[in-house]
């Protein structure tokens, strides 16, 4: 079986002190996602490096947040990212066949 990695990424301003934000995010994604790992990264230096990491129940996806960015990262498998390209085709199409 193949395997297809997809990635997402939200930018926003600069929230510099997102670790403090960890208990609140783990509260809302509790259900898909395990206790996130903090790094220990200072306030003030590289910006785009994560400061919180959450990996799914499953180890199929991870957030990574930083202070001005949130990454989703997914694994697919081909069949199913066969038919999102399949369905996108269609919505594309405006449902022509």
């Amino acid at each position: 079986m193949k395997f297809v990695q997809a990635q997402f990424s939200l930018k926003y301003e600069p929230r510099w002190k997102i670790r403090r934000d960890a208990n609140h995010i783990e509260d809302l994604l509790q259900e898909y996602y395990g206790t996130p790992q903090i790094m220990p990264l200072p306030d003030d230096i590289a910006a785009e490096a994560p400061r919180i990491v959450f990996a799914s129940h499953g180890g199929h996806s991870q957030i990574n947040f930083s202070q001005i960015s949130a990454d989703f990262t997914v694994g697919l498998m081909v069949i199913l990212w066969s038919t999102m390209n399949i369905l996108s085709h269609i919505f594309k199409s405006g449902f022509n066949y």
